[in-house]
């Protein structure tokens, strides 16, 4: 393409801020079509899931047998991990009886200060990070305000 005048020039200027204005508005208004998201029962649902199972579960009055249906529930909801799910139902010790109660947050809370402290492995310090998460979560919808981090 030769170009010979000056009005040639923003001739073809205009027309490529035209077209480039015209792409832009295409585009956005097909992505505005492409970015809508679809919400599922269950995550409509959740809230109320949360609420329920903080509803029945004291965290820092809790048995082994009671972890395990807690976990059993948060799994089945969706949400926590299966690994969540494991660390939260292993026993605290090799005769742990399934009835005794124990105060699990703070069994949390100082596993995940040894294991920062010992330089841990940053996978398991991430899982109790999460876990410890989940349970303040819980503690809170509860109406417990000694939640830590």
């Amino acid at each position: 393409m030769q170009i010979n005048q000056a009005g040639q020039t923003s001739a073809i200027y205009a027309q490529q801020q035209k077209n480039t204005t015209l792409n832009s508005e295409s585009s956005a208004g097909s992505e505005g079509v492409n970015n809508q998201v679809k919400i599922s029962d269950a995550g409509k649902n959740a809230a109320s899931s949360w609420q329920s199972i903080a509803d029945k579960y004291d965290l820092n009055n809790i048995s082994r047998n009671e972890r395990v249906a807690l976990a059993t529930e948060l799994s089945n909801n969706s949400l926590i991990s299966s690994d969540q799910a494991m660390h939260m139902i292993a026993p605290l010790s090799m005769n742990e009886p399934g009835d005794t109660k124990v105060n699990f947050k703070n069994i949390v809370e100082t596993s995940l200060s040894n294991a920062k402290a010992e330089g841990g492995n940053i996978k398991q310090v991430n899982l109790i990070e999460n876990l410890l998460s989940t349970l303040n979560l819980l503690d809170d919808l509860a109406g417990n305000s000694n939640s830590t981090t």
